[in-house]
């Protein structure tokens, strides 16, 4: 028994120190500090939410059953909006997280039928993620992008994860979800 406890002792031992070497040789520390599947408290540097979007104002909802899943295990801050006929999402996060998950991931756990539409992009020039997501009586256009305080915009949180994660932005970073119901 004690040969096993032995042997045992020095695989974990040596397959920490191949993770190590790996983690160094590859530039992989950042994902270590930053501890993916973490949470943390809401943002503490919170400036407060928008008051508008695309020059329309914003007035604060509750979160639908089918947005929950935007906020579930997020480290910042997240509500929702109406802005005339738009739902809106807000997200804040002060650093890279995995628990920032892209609206097309949320909806479809939510069981609705996600078909991809052609990127689009505003009157400022921003590059949003579209898609049309359906269950039952229920169709939304649904856009979505990420961008920080520099002005620099991601038209996915999969565009914007690795750059932030490797520090090539710095937050704090908002993400936007737009969802407009569209006629049968």
């Amino acid at each position: 028994m004690a040969v096993q406890k032995k042997t045992a002792y020095l695989l974990t031992r040596r397959r920490g120190f191949s993770l190590a070497c790996l983690t160094g040789a590859f530039g992989l520390a950042p994902v270590l500090r930053w501890g993916i599947g973490e949470t943390n408290p809401a943002a503490a540097n919170f400036p407060g939410w928008l008051d508008q979007l695309e020059g329309r104002p914003l007035k604060r909802g509750k979160l639908a059953d089918r947005e929950k899943p935007f906020a579930v295990g997020f480290p910042g801050a997240a509500a929702a909006f109406d802005e005339g006929r738009r739902r809106v999402l807000l997200r804040y996060t002060e650093r890279p997280t995995r628990h920032l998950r892209p609206a097309r991931q949320c909806l479809a756990e939510e069981d609705y039928a996600i078909r991809p539409l052609p990127d689009w992009t505003d009157s400022n020039g921003a590059a949003w993620s579209s898609f049309q997501a359906s269950k039952t009586w229920e169709r939304w256009l649904v856009r979505e992008r990420v961008f920080d305080h520099a002005g620099e915009s991601w038209p996915t949180v999969d565009d914007w994860f690795w750059p932030a994660l490797l520090g090539s932005t710095r937050g704090p970073w908002w993400s936007v979800v737009t969802m407009e119901p569209l006629s049968r």
